[in-house]
């Protein structure tokens, strides 16, 4: 019983240790782009760029597979990264104009 007890309890703290470990590495992140102070978005043409502080990711609009739409943001994904851009970092008129472009460009 006391072997049974004990597997029990091993299997149980690696698993703790493996949430703990995923939950860390996800507040490293969250905390990182909090700190960024600085986001510019630019559609072109050819291509969809984000600009962060002194990072820039330039995506063109063939990369990107359907997108998901909603009142509360705009989720992009495609083979290099993923977006979720929200509806509160923007105004209203932004937005739309925002999401009219993506439907448009991404079909």
């Amino acid at each position: 019983m006391g072997l049974i007890f004990l597997t029990n309890l091993i299997i149980y703290l690696i698993k703790v240790y493996g949430i703990r470990g995923k939950r860390k590495k996800v507040k490293d992140y969250l905390d990182g782009v909090e700190k960024i102070k600085n986001h510019k978005l630019i559609l072109t043409k050819n291509s969809f760029t984000i600009i962060q502080e002194n990072e820039k990711f330039i995506e063109k609009w063939t990369d990107f597979k359907p997108i998901e739409i909603n009142e509360m943001f705009v989720y992009l994904m495609s083979d290099k990264e993923n977006y979720l851009i929200p509806k509160k970092s923007m105004t209203e008129l932004e937005y739309t104009t925002l999401t009219s472009i993506l439907t448009e460009k991404i079909k």
